[in-house]
């Protein structure tokens, strides 16, 4: 089959929404399709580099970005404006691709972004939309004690979502798939009713590649307990969730610490946040490491503490899984369809007080009792399995 994937955002060993495009890309590939990639020209010297290393039969990429003006234009309004200019003027890139190739399919892969249009929709060919976030927001009553200025902002990218998504252009190209994947039922609540019936809920992550030597599930936690966050500072991780947490199981005479992994432009206040509660020495940041160190920081600690608000994958939470730590999270966005309660906790999102204590009885739990922590780590490594790349390409039809 020849494939024409849109992936604005592709390139090995970066995470995130460039690791959804990469794995993608290459997975089908691998699978004997004949895969072309259109995607941004910035991506092009990481992606040579990797395939001159670790070639990857019938792959292709086309590599497509708008003229300087565009590039000033970004750094004025913003990559989202950019994004949407950049699918306009890729368009007859794909045409011309598509008149000398004959693609069977298309999959609009990256930005995971529902209230974005792909150019996919002009060309003719049956496509895949996704799957795509977006609907993935903070309930309100979570907010209840975090800055007023990040509760205004998240108001408002819900807005500009559920406006976005009015668009004759998005509208079409949700009209025109043949298949529209979202990654939580929060995204597909975002669906015009028609399209919503038939849509599939689907993580767009999938999980990393297996251990070169598999670990064995953990016996138990050392003392003090060692908790883990991993993610960028900023309000909407839900940090504050964790440090009151911390804060209130250290009251129970729990010794236990985390350590953040963390970096962003949150960590002045947090840290400061820190020492009100009382956690100095208790809970400390560490800056970023490469995605290669993070196995040492995964073996060192016990469980991940993941309260985010809106994340609609969650990359780490199946890397620590991996790495047979049970994960505590919200009942929210991509964590919440990893996590079950054999393998930690997603806890309930309707209310900040309940949800810390919720996460604080998780955590006493393991702390104390060392079968039910066995017992989540093995989980936690199987549960990993579900989220595989072969596991996508297959629901894909690939």
């Amino acid at each position: 089959m020849k494939v024409l994937l849109s992936a604005y955002a592709c390139e090995p060993g970066k995470g995130s929404e460039p690791e959804v495009g990469w794995q993608l890309a290459t997975g089908i590939a691998r699978r004997g399709h004949d895969v072309w990639v259109v995607t941004r020209a910035n991506n092009r010297p990481g992606i040579e580099r990797e395939l001159t290393e670790r070639p990857v039969p019938n792959l292709h990429f086309a590599y497509f970005d708008l003229p300087p003006w565009g590039l000033r234009l970004k750094r004025w309004l913003g990559v989202n404006a950019y994004y949407r200019l950049w699918q306009s003027a890729a368009l007859p890139l794909a045409r011309t691709l598509h008149e000398a190739i004959g693609f069977d399919r298309g999959q609009h892969v990256t930005f995971v972004s529902v209230r974005h249009p792909s150019f996919l929709r002009h060309l003719g060919i049956p496509y895949i939309f996704g799957p795509v976030a977006g609907g993935e927001h903070a309930p309100s009553a979570m907010l209840h004690g975090f800055p007023w200025l990040f509760r205004v902002k998240e108001a408002t990218r819900i807005l500009l979502t559920r406006v976005g998504m009015l668009a004759p252009s998005v509208q079409q190209t949700l009209r025109l798939a043949t298949r529209v994947l979202v990654t939580s039922p929060q995204t597909l609540a975002l669906l015009p009713a028609s399209i919503g019936a038939q849509a599939e809920v689907r993580l767009a992550i999938s999980a990393p590649p297996p251990l070169a030597h598999p670990l064995p599930p953990r016996e138990g936690t050392r003392q003090p307990l060692r908790i883990l966050f991993v993610g960028r500072s900023q309000e909407w991780k839900g940090i504050d969730l964790a440090l009151v947490a911390l804060a209130k199981l250290r009251d129970d005479g729990s010794s236990a610490t985390l350590t953040l992994v963390s970096e962003g432009p949150d960590r002045p206040r947090l840290e400061a946040r820190i020492a009100e509660l009382g956690l100095n020495g208790f809970a400390r940041f560490q800056p970023f490491v490469p995605r290669a160190e993070l196995a040492a920081i995964y073996a060192a600690h016990d469980v991940l503490l993941f309260p985010s608000l809106r994340d609609s994958g969650g990359m780490v939470v199946l890397e620590a899984m991996q790495h047979g730590l049970p994960v505590i999270c919200l009942a929210l966005g991509g964590p919440g369809q990893i996590v079950t309660e054999a393998c930690g906790l997603a806890a309930s999102a309707d209310d900040p007080d309940y949800a810390v204590a919720e996460m604080v009885g998780a955590l006493r739990k393991m702390e104390r009792h060392a079968d039910s922590y066995a017992a989540c780590s093995s989980a936690a490594i199987r549960r990993v399995e579900n989220f595989s790349i072969e596991r996508l390409l297959d629901a894909l039809g690939y």
